[in-house]
C-alpha cells in the first residue's frame, strides 16, 4: 500500500455516497479515540487511521438528510466511480457555509472551480465543516482584533482618544463610539468592570496570542471554567438567575423569567458575552457587529438590538445563488431571465449574483457537472437544520422563509429539484 498522508482520500470503493474519508497520517491503534458525533475515526486493515464525515453539511448522519440530498445520493452512483478532483471538489462544497465571513467570495470560488472541473491549488478556507482550504478571505482581521483590544486597554488607562486616532486615524469612528459609550474609566461599576472581563477573555485566541483552540475554550466556555466563574460573579452581583449562552432555551426560560427590565437588559448583555462569537469562531460573517454591540451594551448596561441588515443581506444572497443555480440547472439562458426579472419587484435585484452563476459555470454540461451544482443548490437551501438541541438554526432558517416569500411572488428556487424528486 502506499504511504497515506494526511490530505490522502481513502479509495472510493470505501465510501458510500453522502460520505467521504481520508488517512490522517497516524496509526489506529496508537492513536487515541477521537470519534465524535461528527467524524468517525477507524483503522483499515493496516491499521492506517480514517476519519470519515458526511459531505451534506453539518450533517450528524443519515437520520438528517433529506429527500433531496438522498436523491443526489442516487445520482452519485450512477456516476461511480468519480476521480480525485471532482472528490475533492464536492468535499469542498460540504465545506462551504454562507456564516462564514469569506460568503460570497468563497461561494464564487466554488462556482468557478465547478466550472472548471476541480479546485485552485490554494483555495480559500469556505466554513469549518470538515473544510481544507487555507486561503485566508479576511487579510488584517487578527490585526484589526489587536487594535480593538489595544483601544479597549488604553481607554481603561485614561490615555486621550486622540493619541489614538493619530496612531489608527481609520478606526476614527470606532474609536469616538467606543469612548462614547464607555464614558469615563473611573466612574465605571464593578459590574461593568466584570462584563468587560467577560468580553476580553476570549481574546486571547481572537489576538492569537494563543493558538490551542481547545484550550481557550475550555479557559472561557467549560464546565467549571474562568468564563462560568465570572459569569457566576456577574449574576450574584447583578441579582439575575443563572447566565447561560443567548441560543439556549434555558436563557430564553430565564430570560422571560426576570421582571425588573433594567436586570432584563443586563441578562441579555451577560448571554451575549457566555456565547461570545458562538464560542471561538471569529471566522463569522458578522463578528465585528457583535463585539462593537458588546462594547455598547456594556457602556450602557443595555442591549443594542441588531438592525437586521445582515440578516437580510444574507438571506438576499441565499437567495439570488440558490435562484440562479434553480435556473441554470432548468438549462434557461440568463438573458430572458434576467428580462423576465425586470416585471418582478422583489425589493432588490439578485443579477448581479445571476452574471456570476452563469458566466462561472458556462454552456457546457455534463452528468458530473449538474450533480456538483445541485449540491450546492442543497448546501445553500437545506445546510442548515437545527443540528443542536434547542438551535433554532441560521438566522432561526430565516432564508428559507425568505425563499418562500420569494416564491409567492413568482420566483421559486426550487423547479429542477422538484422536477426530479
Amino acid at each position: 500500500m502506499n504511504e497515506k498522508t494526511k490530505s490522502s482520500l481513502v479509495p472510493y470503493e470505501m465510501v458510500s455516497p453522502g460520505w467521504e474519508a481520508i488517512y490522517t497520517d497516524e496509526k489506529f491503534s496508537t492513536s487515541p479515540n477521537k470519534s465524535s458525533e461528527w467524524a468517525t475515526f477507524y483503522g483499515d486493515d493496516d491499521d492506517n487511521e480514517i476519519r470519515k464525515w458526511s459531505v451534506w453539511t453539518i450533517s450528524r448522519n443519515e437520520d438528517d438528510w433529506n429527500e433531496e440530498m438522498k436523491y443526489l445520493n442516487s445520482v452519485q452512483e450512477k456516476l461511480s466511480p468519480l476521480n480525485v478532483d471532482i472528490r475533492w471538489l464536492r468535499i469542498h462544497i460540504g465545506s462551504f457555509l454562507p456564516c462564514d465571513s469569506g460568503f460570497p467570495v468563497t461561494l464564487d470560488e466554488i462556482l468557478n472551480s465547478i466550472g472548471q472541473g476541480q479546485l485552485p491549488e490554494n483555495h480559500f478556507h469556505a466554513g469549518c465543516w470538515m473544510g481544507f482550504g487555507t486561503r485566508s478571505t479576511q487579510p488584517l482581521q487578527v490585526e484589526c482584533i489587536q487594535i480593538i483590544e489595544n483601544i479597549l486597554t488604553k481607554w481603561r488607562n485614561n490615555v486621550n482618544k486622540n493619541i489614538l486616532i493619530e496612531k489608527y486615524p481609520y478606526a476614527k469612528n470606532f474609536i469616538d463610539s467606543t469612548y462614547k459609550w464607555l464614558g469615563n474609566p473611573d466612574d465605571f461599576s464593578e459590574l461593568q468592570k466584570l462584563l468587560l472581563k467577560r468580553m476580553l477573555l476570549p481574546f486571547d485566541f481572537f489576538a492569537r496570542r494563543i493558538e490551542d483552540h481547545e484550550k481557550v475554550m475550555a479557559r472561557c466556555f467549560g464546565e467549571g471554567s474562568e468564563g462560568e466563574r465570572i459569569d457566576t460573579q456577574i449574576a450574584e452581583l447583578a441579582g439575575l438567575p443563572k447566565i447561560y449562552p443567548n441560543y439556549m432555551n434555558e436563557y430564553r426560560e430565564a430570560l422571560e423569567s426576570i421582571i425588573d427590565p433594567e436586570k432584563k437588559e443586563i441578562y441579555k448583555i451577560s448571554g451575549a458575552l457566555a456565547h461570545s462569537l458562538h464560542g471561538l469562531s471569529d471566522c463569522h460573517h458578522n463578528t465585528f457587529h457583535w463585539i462593537e454591540n458588546w462594547i455598547y451594551g456594556i457602556g450602557n448596561l443595555k442591549w443594542r438590538k441588531p438592525t437586521g441588515r445582515e440578516k437580510k443581506r444574507m438571506a438576499e444572497l441565499l437567495f439570488s445563488y440558490a435562484f440562479a443555480l434553480d435556473k441554470w440547472l432548468l438549462g434557461i439562458p440568463k438573458h430572458f431571465l434576467l428580462l423576465d426579472l425586470e416585471y418582478i419587484d422583489a425589493g432588490f435585484n439578485p443579477k448581479n449574483e445571476i452574471l456570476r452563476v452563469y458566466a462561472y459555470l458556462g454552456n457546457e454540461k455534463t452528468l458530473v457537472k449538474e450533480w456538483l451544482v445541485a449540491c450546492l443548490w442543497v448546501n445553500l437551501c437545506y445546510s442548515y437544520m437545527p443540528t443542536f438541541p434547542g438551535s433554532p438554526g441560521l438566522f432561526g432558517n430565516a432564508h428559507r422563509d425568505f425563499m418562500k416569500k420569494m416564491e409567492r411572488i413568482g420566483l421559486p428556487v426550487n423547479e429542477w429539484m422538484s422536477k426530479n424528486v
